[in-house]
């Protein structure tokens, strides 16, 4: 429950608070920049960048489960050592390629 809760919550926000001085009470003012996924992906769609939106939905958003699932199988399979130690080699990898696509995701959506 807390994967999939921290695939479909927002990444990060930008939230401004305003204190005056002598009010206790401070001013807050609502999300002025939200990053997460599917928006990432949505702004991506929507500036004409499919191909790169088609990318970000696929590192952060489908390949975390697809490891998720390989890793259980992998472990709960009746396996030999070298068999499971190749299928758990091979999803680490994955594991590093999505951590570099999320990267650049990241990087596209700042510039």
């Amino acid at each position: 429950a807390t994967f999939c809760f921290a695939n479909f919550s927002t990444g990060s926000w930008v939230r401004v608070w305003l204190a005056i001085h002598g009010d206790p009470k401070p001013i807050v003012r609502a999300n002025i920049f939200t990053l997460s996924t599917w928006s990432t992906a949505h702004d991506f769609w929507a500036s004409g960048a499919h191909s790169t939106a088609v990318i970000t939905g696929a590192a952060t958003g489908a390949l975390p489960y697809v490891v998720l699932a390989g890793l259980a199988v992998t472990w709960l399979a009746p396996l030999d050592a070298a068999r499971r130690s190749w299928l758990a080699s091979s999803f680490i990898q994955l594991v590093r390629l999505e951590h570099m696509l999320t990267m650049a995701a990241v990087l596209l959506c700042v510039a």
